[in-house]
């Protein structure tokens, strides 16, 4: 079975400046009273609920009156927002602190998105106490200029005293002004077992970039294709699930995604 992505020709246009994009409530200032049972930060997710408050305001703020803190409470301990930008970050910035216990570890991860499929991730984890606000920027590999959303997931996977706050979080991006032309690409067998036979139009054997990532928004490969309008793509080392690719080369670009069983 083959599955067929559509061609059509993107002219995307950006002045050569560098801007932060805004996210809500970065600073984590704004928060509402749910049911007089807990505070939640204002347009973020998050998994307190009336039995557990893992998500609270630190009033010890890197700036302003509040920062997020995120204790150590199992599966509830996380906060995420999603929402709608223009132009693919280079950088995502933050402000962070945190007492990480014994082997456990927390982590924020940024995923980007084009049309319901992930095309960059940034991830950062840590294992060691950060004491005092640390600034820190996780940079995404810059796989497509393509986006039109993003999620920010912030969690601790800890379950004992580990917590982390979290402040003053930023988008750098630099735009550039770029042609972008979609490539058609096919996909089979869909769903595969053991191989997946990626196509691509490739006229002028260009050497493209394929990009593999997993549901979650990892990046698991990065292949270089040599003047090839095909890649067989071994997936026996991959456990069943969705998996999405980015195709990048010059001023083209492609994108699809395949099962494995």
């Amino acid at each position: 079975m083959k599955t067929q992505f559509f061609l059509f020709l993107l002219i995307v246009s950006f002045s050569v400046r560098v801007e932060a994009q805004q996210i809500p409530n970065s600073g984590f200032e704004s928060w509402t009273n749910i049911g007089g049972w807990f505070d939640n930060p204002d347009e973020w997710q998050t998994g307190d609920n009336q039995i557990q408050t893992p998500v609270v305001k630190d009033t010890l703020a890197h700036q302003g009156n509040y920062a997020l803190q995120i204790n150590a409470m199992g599966i509830n301990s996380f906060a995420k927002i999603k929402f709608a930008i223009s132009a693919h970050p280079n950088q995502l910035n933050f402000f962070v602190k945190t007492n990480v216990a014994g082997s456990e570890e927390v982590s924020i991860v940024s995923k980007l998105f084009y049309s319901n499929n992930i095309v960059d991730s940034a991830q950062w984890t840590y294992s060691s106490p950060l004491l005092n606000w640390t600034p820190v920027g996780i940079p995404f590999s810059q796989s497509s200029i393509l986006v039109d959303s993003v999620e920010i997931q912030i969690a601790n996977a800890g379950v004992n005293s580990t917590y982390i706050s979290v402040d003053d979080m930023m988008f750098i991006t630099t735009n550039i002004k770029e042609n972008l032309i979609e490539v058609l690409s096919e996909v089979y067998p869909n769903p595969a077992k053991d191989f997946v036979t990626i196509e691509f139009e490739n006229r002028n054997q260009n050497n493209f970039t394929l990009s593999l990532f997993s549901v979650d928004g990892k990046l698991l490969k990065s292949i270089n294709i040599v003047q090839a309008d095909k890649y067989i793509l071994d997936t026996k080392e991959f456990p069943a699930g969705e998996y999405f690719f980015n195709l990048n080369c010059k001023n083209y670009w492609g994108r699809g995604r395949f099962s494995k069983y």
